[in-house]
């Protein structure tokens, strides 16, 4: 009804859809990729997602559609995890997507005003932008920001909010 309708959507169906991680599976595929992305060497940037589980699973994450962390099932738990799904809750509502390793850095992570020890640590940059469309044209596509959040080590979860990570400030060389 919203759709059809004069009132903006914030998102629109069509960038609420491509957030999700299912559409981020497909698009990951290189067929379907490289009728977006006709650079070849672009597609390495682009972490591999799985329909189903892959036969090797030591560097894999199982993710539902969910957002907010605490969701994702990693590598050994996997097996476990497929073995106790109920049938609502089946196998196709995942995503499983390879582990990304980013590299292994010292830092300090102050959390609640206390600072630990220097620790390896590990960071992953979101950058944000803002796109307001009618239709498909483009009224505006701009940078809004970017956020880096840094983690020990070896932690899965990733959250800010849930005391697993902690916000950062990049070091520009």
């Amino acid at each position: 009804m919203i759709a059809s309708s004069s009132a903006i959507e914030c998102p629109s169906l069509l960038a609420h859809l491509i957030g999700t991680k299912k559409v981020q599976q497909v698009l990951s595929d290189p067929k379907v990729l490289s009728e977006y992305i006709t650079d070849a060497s672009m597609h390495d940037v682009f972490t591999k997602m799985y329909p189903s589980v892959p036969d090797d699973i030591s560097n894999i994450v199982m993710k539902p559609q969910r957002e907010g962390g605490g969701h994702n099932i990693f590598t050994k738990d996997i097996p476990h995890h497929i073995s106790h799904l109920k049938s609502d809750d089946h196998i196709s509502n995942y995503v499983f997507m390879e582990l990304i390793n980013p590299p292994i850095e010292k830092n300090v992570l102050v959390k609640s005003g206390q600072a630990s020890n220097e620790c390896d640590c590990i960071s992953e940059l979101g950058v944000y932008g803002g796109l307001v469309l009618n239709g498909t044209e483009i009224i505006w596509d701009a940078n809004l920001g970017s956020l880096l959040r840094t983690k020990s080590h070896g932690t899965n979860e990733g959250g800010v909010a849930s005391g697993h990570s902690c916000l950062d400030s990049p070091h520009l060389i």
